[in-house]
């Protein structure tokens, strides 16, 4: 989807989702289990996930190509007195981020908007600047789940054949609204 159709989707809705993703205490308790650290939200959009994980343990910093969603998602962190960075960049693109440089990295409700190329250049991306052993945490719907937007649909095969092309799978599970919802490690056997 454009730059254009997110630009207007933040402007006319405001920060659209509130509430962070119903497994968000499972992703907190795993990555406590990882001793994880430094948090990438890639598709931050207005930082319902940022914003949370900011409030625990984590460092965190959200990334979405929409000024105008990077913009809700500042004032909402200074109201709630926290300070995630936040970059304004295409999250299909190469990020301008150093290698192996997160613990960790969410992706939820965020990558299946382009193309499935582009996905798996995220992919790429997502291992580049993880760190060796770093987790990472996967929603892609298995079905129509956002009307408001037109996405990609994936069987459950195709999308843990994605992710494991790069990373080997803890855990996969479908949310209530049909997404599988995955774990995964940056492991010696994908290097």
């Amino acid at each position: 989807m454009s730059k254009d159709t997110w630009e207007k989707f933040y402007r006319s809705r405001g920060r659209y989702y509130l509430l962070p993703h119903q497994n968000i205490n499972k992703v907190v308790s795993k990555f406590q289990t990882y001793k994880i650290k430094k948090v990438l939200d890639l598709g931050c959009g207005s930082g319902r996930h940022t914003i949370f994980l900011s409030k625990t343990d984590f460092s965190l910093t959200g990334i979405d190509f929409s000024k105008k969603a990077i913009s809700l998602a500042k004032k909402w962190a200074k109201k709630e007195k926290v300070k995630p960075k936040f970059i304004i960049a295409n999250i299909h693109k190469k990020l301008k981020l150093k290698n192996n440089s997160f613990d960790a990295i969410i992706a939820i409700d965020s990558l299946h908007y382009e193309s499935s190329e582009d996905l798996k250049t995220t992919l790429k991306e997502c291992k580049r600047v993880l760190k060796n052993d770093g987790l990472i945490f996967i929603t892609l719907p298995t079905q129509i789940c956002n009307p408001l937007v037109t996405h990609l649909i994936f069987t459950k095969a195709e999308i843990k054949d994605l992710i494991s092309a790069q990373f080997s799978i803890l855990e996969s599970f479908l949310d209530k609204n049909n997404f599988l919802c995955t774990f995964a490690i940056n492991d010696k056997n994908h290097d």
